[in-house]
């Protein structure tokens, strides 16, 4: 290759790394806010995380996620949770009554430790978490989910308690 392409080679990646290092700090300011309510507002509890950060890509990373229901119990914990998001779906979720699922590409989430247990009517503590969807928005999770190394220790009415830990979870809709 001639000194030139080198250049302009070398010039391209400095542009992108730049474009990167400036996406942080604005994602911290103006987009960590708006997940977190966007979060918060599709469940039946609370999410809290240390860190957001958006990846080259668009994805949205968030470190140290910690999750609570409507009594503040503890429903899990995740070391990093990825969101994959489909840019070119933006523009209709905010323009129009389109669900936000539908910019949802994939969730990849690292080293889970899940707690669910049975209420005293027989059904499960995660099963009223996630609000139902908006019947007058449109669109659905359509995506992936894969988990790494995930736990999960679930605990019967009866007070039976059951561990499981399994290297990879895998969803695709």
């Amino acid at each position: 290759m001639t000194r030139k392409k080198w250049c302009l080679i070398g010039a391209a990646i400095l542009g992108l790394s730049g474009i990167g290092a400036s996406i942080n700090p604005i994602a911290q300011t103006y987009v960590a806010p708006m997940v977190k309510e966007q979060v918060n507002n599709a469940i039946n509890g609370s999410v809290n995380y240390d860190s957001l950060r958006i990846n080259w890509n668009g994805d949205v990373v968030l470190t140290d996620v910690t999750i609570k229901d409507r009594d503040d119990h503890l429903v899990g914990t995740a070391r990093e949770v990825a969101v994959g998001v489909k840019l070119s779906a933006l523009p209709s979720i905010i323009t129009s009554n389109t669900s936000g699922a539908t910019a949802i590409s994939s969730v990849i989430v690292e080293a889970p430790d899940l707690h669910i247990w049975q209420l005293a009517d027989g059904s499960w503590s995660v099963e009223k978490l996630v609000k139902p969807s908006d019947p007058n928005k449109s669109g659905s999770f359509d995506g992936s989910v894969t988990i790494h190394d995930g736990r999960v220790a679930v605990r019967t009415k009866d007070g039976i308690k059951e561990k499981c830990r399994k290297s990879r979870w895998y969803y695709g809709a």
